[in-house]
């Protein structure tokens, strides 16, 4: 996975969305889940990405454009904002980029050292009703032992209804389960694009 453009095209609204390419694959999650630190660590970069202590940073969908013509897309994180405004504003943006039809599949990202949240059920049984594929990807595996691993694990794959194939577990810090995600993109791109020639 390497990246044709190094700074990612940024849009608060459905007009300033770039132009759609051959596949579009959106990173769902809560504020401080990890989500730019597994995208840096996809990309191979170490602050592509912008990492934050503080919670609800990304303000916009970020589209990465992809050597072989696909985006990775960074949706804001979800269930933080500071202000009602705020929270209007994402709830907006998310709808509008849910309605875009651009998707190819969703990776919904959740807090290995954490209960399953309903607010991620929820965003995975909209993509259910959407019929946009998704899967589920397990952050900070090196704060977990192996119980801990194996419960979030199961915890995930009843909430989700996914399967083992559908679930990764992953630790952005260490590397951990990094090469087999990209490989799972990588099948997914060429999938795409055999189904559309």
């Amino acid at each position: 996975m390497q990246v044709k453009v190094n700074t990612p095209w940024m849009a608060a609204k459905a007009p300033d969305y770039p132009e759609v390419l051959n596949a579009e694959l959106a990173f769902f999650g809560r504020s401080n889940v990890g989500k730019s630190s597994l995208l840096n660590a996809l990309l191979n970069r170490k602050q592509l990405a912008y990492t934050s202590s503080m919670p609800g940073k990304t303000r916009t969908v970020n589209f990465y454009w992809m050597q072989g013509d696909y985006y990775i897309t960074d949706l804001p994180g979800y269930g933080y904002a500071h202000k009602q405004k705020n929270t209007d504003r994402f709830a907006a943006l998310f709808e509008d980029y849910l309605a875009s039809g651009r998707m190819s599949h969703a990776f919904i990202l959740i807090d290995g050292r954490h209960a399953v949240n309903p607010l991620d059920v929820q965003m995975a049984e909209t993509l259910k009703y959407l019929d946009i594929p998704y899967s589920i990807v397990v952050t900070k595996r090196d704060k977990l032992n192996q119980s801990q691993t194996h419960a979030i694990e199961t915890a995930a794959k009843e909430a989700f209804g996914v399967s083992d194939d559908e679930l990764y577990v992953v630790s952005s810090l260490k590397g951990r389960g990094i090469e087999r995600l990209k490989a799972a993109i990588e099948t997914m791109i060429q999938l795409v694009k055999a189904q559309d020639n």
